[in-house]
Parts: C-alpha cells; structure tokens; sequence
C-alpha cells in the first residue's frame, strides 16, 4: 500500500506547525531571559557616599550663643577632620556644632557654663548625615568642661593617631548613637 498524497501533505503541515511551536518556545524563553537580563541591569547599581569638599575650619553649623560671651580657642592637635559639638551638661542639648581642621585652632563665643565635649574625627567628609563615612571615629571628654570668663585653650585629639600624647583633654570613645 501506499501512502496517499494527503498523508503526506498532512504529515509536511504537522512538521511545520511543529518547528513553528518549537521556535516560538524558544523566542518567548529568549525575551523573558533578555528582558529579566535588562531589569537586572536597568536597577541602579549600589552606591557609595559622595565625597564632599570639607567646610572651613571654624564654619558653625549650630549655636545658641550670641556676642559678648567669652572667646574660647578649641584646637585640634591630630591631622584629618573634626565634627565637633558643645551639649550643656545638666540638659544634654546641643548648644554649639562647628567644623575644625586637624592642626588648626579657632575661637568661639561660649556663655559661661559647664559643657560635654563630643567630636567625631575622619579624613573624609560626606557631609553632615554621613560625616566621615564607615571610617567615622566618635569621642568625647571624659570630663565636663567648666567655661569661665578667662579660659584656657581646649585642645582635641584622636587618641587612635596620636596614643600616649600629653593631652589637655582625656577622650574616650563612643557609639554614633551617643554622638
């Protein structure tokens, strides 16, 4: 017997529907891929902070003082930056922020009081959210500082760059979130 014409009209119809469904298989497995490919690498890729130009030495970013307080020098005897903020004592309150240069001194007006020195040190500024990034080091006077009418200088250091110095101020580190 032989097979008829239709048979094999019918069999060449079915071989190409079945290459058809085959290559659209392939052609919806290829866009999804492509298109998942795409989304992967349309999301943004990690960031890292933005390094910003350091303020100047002495620019405050807080103050509740006004002239005619006593001038106090503070100085910074390490090298790199320093963030550094003045809390009353007795109510913790941020009463004075201001930027330093290491081996800098710059003189404030401070009302006469008892204050908590806190410094973060870095060589690095991102700015006030970050200050100085991961590598951020957060201090502060072991002692309340007493500001009266004739002051000495208050000098400030990063204990992990100058261990064993001669210091005015003993420092002890600290949390960000006691910062």
């Amino acid at each position: 017997m032989e097979p008829r014409k239709t048979d094999y009209a019918l069999r060449i119809f079915l071989f190409f529907v079945a290459i058809l469904l085959i290559s659209s298989v392939i052609f919806l497995v290829f866009n999804l891929t492509k298109t998942k490919s795409a989304e992967l690498s349309a999301s943004p890729p990690p960031t890292s902070p933005s390094i910003c130009i350091p303020p100047s030495s002495g620019e405050i970013f807080h103050t509740v003082f006004l002239s005619p307080s006593p001038t106090v020098p503070v100085g910074a005897i390490g090298d790199g930056y320093y963030y550094v903020k003045l809390k009353d004592h007795t109510s913790q309150k941020e009463v004075l922020s201001f930027f330093l240069h290491g081996k800098n001194t710059v003189n404030f007006n401070v009302d006469v009081g008892t204050y908590d020195l806190y410094f973060a040190h870095g060589d690095v500024w991102y700015g006030e959210d970050l200050l100085f990034g991961d590598d951020t080091e957060y201090m502060m006077a072991e002692s309340p500082i007493v500001i009266s009418q004739n002051n000495d200088p208050i000098q400030i250091w990063a204990p992990s760059i100058f261990q064993g110095e001669d210091l005015i101020i003993s420092t002890t580190p600290i949390d960000a979130v006691r910062f």
